[in-house]
């Protein structure tokens, strides 16, 4: 059919088929003489040739070939399908795909069709099956490996579908579209930076692929939420904003069908930002959101009037992040005219909105219920898209719950009637009824989750909530812990010491006011832990910053509430000052207090903070000397106290101390009355009676000390040591004794008290300290050897009393001297380690 022979082959044909109509051969020629040699070509009449020939004979496979490829060009997948199949049936009967799959087949084409229209109709099993059949005739298929690779894909087998790309990219390098399918396997198997230098090496060739945008811009986005969830917010917010200015690019460049994408990524990736409280580069964040405010402005849209001003402004010392909030409500709103086609993407776009704009209304006060009200509105749009959508019902509840619980309870139900396996739904419901006062049908929500998913830590903690409710403190507790920890700790060998019980509470709230800078409450608790760790100069810093936020809180609403939190967090900055002697400090926070609470208050938690207060001022004011007016605020003290006896008896022992702090025997004598009166009237008040005993001893009065501890002494062993936890009662006696020269009479009250109680390493080695100043190095060691089984700190405590007994014995002293080098190693910052050290070298 050369230019030569063209008309006469045409001629050869028409013959042909006059001789014989049924001649299904002629008709194929003829359709490739119409489809390629005539000019212009002429697909149509192309078209009908083939289509003759292979209802004439189905095994004329080159016109079903070029037919089939007629009927995907025009998209008519299920022609096309109809051609393969029938193709494949003449190669060997019905028995078709598993039978003849056994062998190579004759036509690999038909089976790369069904593949193809397989995968169109999202039915990847059949699809895979059609290219592995059509690569048996040919493994070097390239664009067989690259299907297959998308339909595993798809399918969910992302191992084979790793493979089979790689098998394509191997055949050709240079398919870009290889990569691509590479890079969206990763995406999805959770290998975001993988997948996003993938498509950014697509992009360096091909930097106007949409496709390849749209991909980066989700990776971007995903990898975002990924961090946002391991708590990285730096790392998250990185991500986030280079989601924003991938899909800005789209925004600027894509058709209306990619442009739909783009809005979706621009307004999810900005509601993430707006979550944050705080940005670690502002200027990053504050620039991708102005490339942002003329795109929104420019669609203001309908239902946010009065909730957001269009054309939005941005100021850098604005609340950064509820401007990025407006700006997500501005996006998600221009959405859903976009997606006005399509009833579940408008579903998705109103939810997406109704999502944005409800928390616009617990951030925006004075919008509150304007952006509620819409917030509602739009969620009910989205049900009315698409009812079966659970999340959107459950999203209903979460919107109805303070205010309608009846509207809430009703569209939780109905999200479990839609999906009954769904554990944020039925932990919802149970806080819903938790916070109604049904304590029994949340019981039952709570354990419905559990039972679903046991290691969702809400349910857990909604459960430990009911059990605190009925009182059941221990099961609360067990049930919160299991909350915090699902997987059981590693016991530990050694007990834990105080700092290592509250060490994770300090890194916990360090990372959560690091997230959420301005939660005052968070910020109070975490200046609490500081002080218990010790780290006293930081917990001053952080509750100031509370006091701070409170301040700007009760200037806004003067909530009493907020008050009363200012008033306790002053309390606290004052008693941090008073601990690192910034006296001034602490009493300008006391008097804050002191003016805010009013002295007749029936309130007893007032009455409470303002004796601390008054109680905390008197000290501030006898530390700085000025004792007269110490004294006059311990007695307002003493008054507000007049109900509390635990709080009365440690102002009475401050007043004492203040009266004896005079110095005038009218003080003094004032001071033992204030410390008797009080120890009549409450005799358990231990700190009055050390006080009382501690004023006999420096006075030598053997009658004070008599009558100070003549009633705690007379008592049962086990009542005494109940009354004294701390043994202070003899520590005091063997002072007493000690300064009255009568160390025999220490002795024997050191010795009752190891006798009463032999387990405790202190009062052993008072005993041993004693019988070491008598000389007696060998009675001090004999004294110290029921140590060994101590704890590690207890026999560390001790080191120094072996090194100075040993050092008495002459024979010992090379083995004092190394002790003592131990125990300055071990605690330099102990003083009678040293002073343990001088003594051994001076008796070397």
């Amino acid at each position: 059919m050369g230019d030569e022979h063209r008309e006469e082959a045409y001629r050869h044909f028409i013959t042909s088929l006059k001789r014989s109509p049924s001649f299904a051969p002629a008709f194929t020629s003829l359709g490739i003489y119409y489809s390629e040699f005539v000019s212009p070509p002429d697909p149509n009449r192309a078209s009908k040739c083939f289509q003759k020939a292979f209802e004439l004979d189905p095994r004329e496979a080159e016109a079903a070939r070029r037919l089939a490829e007629g009927f995907a060009e025009e998209r008519e997948w299920d022609l096309v399908e109809v051609v393969a199949r029938r193709t494949i049936d003449g190669e060997g009967g019905l028995e078709g795909g598993t039978a003849t799959a056994r062998y190579l087949p004759i036509n690999a084409w038909a089976w790369k069709a069904i593949g193809v229209v397989e995968l169109n109709r999202q039915n990847y099993p059949q699809a895979i099956q059609g290219f592995q059949i059509a690569l048996r005739t040919d493994v070097d298929d390239q664009l067989s490996w690259l299907r297959l690779g998308e339909a595993y894909s798809k399918a969910g087998r992302f191992a084979a579908a790793v493979k089979a790309l790689e098998r394509a990219r191997e055949l050709n390098p240079e398919d870009w579209i290889c990569f691509y399918f590479i890079g969206e396997v990763q995406r999805q198997t959770g290998q975001y930076q993988e997948a996003i230098v993938a498509f950014e090496s697509i992009l360096t060739k091909h930097p106007h692929e949409l496709g390849v945008l749209v991909s980066l811009g989700q990776a971007h986005l995903d990898l975002g939420r990924m961090h946002v969830t391991a708590a990285y917010t730096a790392r998250a917010e990185s991500s986030f904003t280079s989601a924003v200015q991938v899909a800005l690019q789209m925004i600027i460049e894509a058709s209306s069908g990619f442009r739909r994408v783009a809005w979706k990524i621009v307004a999810d990736a900005v509601f993430h930002l707006s979550q944050f409280t705080q940005f670690s580069d502002e200027d990053l964040v504050l620039d991708v959101l102005y490339q942002l405010v003329p795109f929104v402005s420019d669609h203001p849209g309908e239902g946010l009037t009065g909730i957001v001003t269009l054309p939005l402004s941005l100021q850098k010392s604005a609340n950064l992040p509820l401007s990025a909030l407006e700006i997500a409500v501005a996006a998600y709103n221009y959405r859903i005219s976009l997606d006005a086609l399509d009833e579940t993407a408008v579903a998705s776009a109103h939810y997406d909105l109704s999502a944005a704009l409800f928390s616009y209304s617990r951030r925006a006060s004075a919008k509150q219920q304007l952006a509620k009200q819409e917030a509602t509105k739009h969620i009910k749009d989205a049900l009315r898209a698409e009812p079966g959508n659970d999340r959107y019902w459950n999203a209903l509840g979460n919107m109805e719950f303070e205010s309608r619980p009846k509207i809430a309870q009703h569209a939780y139900v109905k999200a479990l009637e839609i999906n009954s396996k769904s554990t944020i739904t039925w932990t919802n419901l149970g806080l819903l009824y938790l916070h109604h006062g049904d304590t029994e049908l949340a019981n039952e929500a709570f354990y419905k989750a559990q039972t679903l998913d046991p290691d969702y830590a809400l349910a857990w903690v909604g459960q430990g909530l009911v059990a605190s409710l009925n009182g059941h403190a221990p099961e609360a507790r067990a049930l919160f812990e299991h909350a915090v920890g699902l997987s059981a700790p590693v016991v530990s060998q050694t007990r834990p010491s105080q700092l290592d019980a509250i060490s994770p509470a300090f890194f916990v709230l360090d990372r959560f006011c690091r997230g959420r800078p301005h939660d005052a409450s968070a910020l109070h608790l975490f200046g609490l832990v500081c002080e218990r760790i010790g780290h006293i100069e930081l917990g001053i810093d952080i509750i100031g910053r509370a006091i701070v936020l409170l301040e700007a809180a009760y200037e806004d609403t003067e909530d009493p509430v907020v008050e009363r939190r200012f008033s306790i967090a002053h309390t606290n900055m004052a008693r941090l000052r008073l601990s690192i002697q910034d006296y001034e400090g602490a009493l300008e926070s006391y008097q804050v207090v002191t003016g805010l609470l009013p002295e007749d208050s029936e309130d007893r938690s007032a009455r409470i903070l303002l004796t601390q207060a008054q109680f905390g001022a008197g000290l501030a004011q006898f530390k700085l000397g000025q004792l007269a007016e110490a004294l006059a605020l311990f007695e307002a003290a003493l008054d507000t106290a007049a109900n509390e006896p635990d709080m009365r008896g440690h102002v009475i022992v401050m007043l004492a101390q203040t009266l004896w702090a005079m110095g005038t025997e009218e003080g003094r004598e004032s001071a033992k009355a204030q410390l008797l009166q009080s120890i009549e009237s409450d005799p358990e008040n231990l700190l009055a009676i050390n006080t009382l005993a501690g004023m006999g001893i420096l006075t030598d009065d053997d009658s004070l000390v008599d009558a100070a501890l003549s009633e705690i002494l007379a008592l049962p062993p086990d009542q005494r040591l109940a009354r004294d936890p701390d043994r202070e009662v003899t520590y005091l006696l063997v002072q007493h004794h000690l300064g009255q020269g009568d160390v025999r009479q220490a002795l024997s009250v050191s010795q009752k008290a190891v006798i009463v109680e032999p387990s405790r390493p202190e009062i052993r080695q008072t005993l041993a300290e004693l019988v070491l100043q008598q000389g007696d190095g060998e009675g001090s060691l004999a004294v110290l050897a029921a140590t060994h089984q101590d704890s590690l700190a207890q026999q560390r405590d001790s080191l120094y009393l072996h090194a100075i007994a040993r050092c008495v014995n002459a024979k010992t002293q090379e083995e004092a001297h190394q002790l003592a080098h131990k125990a300055v190693m071990l605690t330099p910052w102990d003083k009678r380690n040293w002073q343990a050290l001088a003594f051994v070298k001076s008796a070397q």
